[in-house]
């Protein structure tokens, strides 16, 4: 019988697997915030920061401990709640502040706090269409003061295809997240540019495996063209880059969606 949880849905996920999931995969904000913290860094005088989907603070509260102000937004109540007590407990408190919620409609609301000098959204990519990305980054442009940036991480089309056709067996993998094995099978759609996936979830019974939970998902997929198109009229992209990877952390090699993933630097320019 599969699994049943009480709570919200998460895209698709029952919230309390969601937030084991965001959980399990914390320790990755080491492997990733080195970089982060540098492309902030060159900009200059950066302070306040706003995370956008910020799950259980994996970046927010590392980037506090490097003394930057960061504002966290998600969806999930028990990823931030998980958040601020990780802030909590490396003395950041202070330098943290979180929101459950909709980051769309926070940039779009003209009363939620504005001026921060960067925006950075890691895997977290909210929008179905090119003209939903260009609103959401028009209305992204009005929190940033003029010359701030944006770190964007999201899988780009052109990379994701150069793997696939490099490695078309990593349509089908497995990860284990602490007590839950989550099992992996996709397949592309060239003529609509859409993944589709199905994922099947269990959980660790004593010496077992317990089935939890099967979903069903898709996603559109967007070029640097279309990103270029969305970002134009309020952002000039500087650079486009990938994360480093270490050869000696086999962990980095168990996630496709991190080996897909391409980094989009742009500066605000409001017209």
């Amino acid at each position: 019988m599969p699994e049943t949880n009480s709570g919200n849905k998460i895209y698709g996920y029952d919230e309390n697997l969601w937030y084991e999931m965001l959980k399990s995969q914390y320790w990755t904000g080491d492997r990733d915030i080195d970089l982060i913290e540098v492309l902030l860094r060159k900009k200059g005088r950066i302070k306040r920061i706003l995370d956008l989907g910020c799950g259980v603070g994996r970046i927010s509260n590392r980037l506090a401990v490097c003394g930057f102000e960061v504002t966290g937004i998600d969806l999930s109540k028990k990823c931030i709640e998980e958040a601020k007590r990780d802030a909590k407990k490396l003395g950041v408190s202070k330098n943290t502040n979180y929101f459950v919620g909709d980051y769309k409609e926070f940039c779009l609301d003209p009363t939620t706090p504005s001026e921060f000098d960067a925006a950075i959204c890691i895997l977290a990519p909210a929008w179905k269409t090119v003209d939903d990305m260009r609103v959401f980054f028009s209305s992204l442009c009005k929190k940033i003061r003029k010359k701030g940036i944006l770190i964007l991480v999201d899988i780009l089309k052109e990379k994701f295809l150069n793997s696939l056709l490099s490695s078309p067996s990593i349509q089908n993998w497995f990860r284990f997240s602490e007590d839950i094995l989550s099992l992996h099978t996709w397949n592309y759609d060239p003529v609509n540019s859409r993944v589709r996936t199905e994922k099947v979830f269990y959980r660790r019974s004593g010496e077992n495996l317990r089935y939890v939970v099967r979903i069903k998902q898709e996603y559109a997929l967007y070029s640097i063209n279309d990103y270029f198109e969305a970002l134009s009229k309020s952002w000039r992209i500087e650079g486009i880059f990938t994360f480093p990877i270490n050869m000696l952390r086999l962990d980095n090699f168990n996630d496709p969606w991190w080996l897909f993933s391409t980094i989009i630097v742009a500066e605000s320019n409001p017209p």
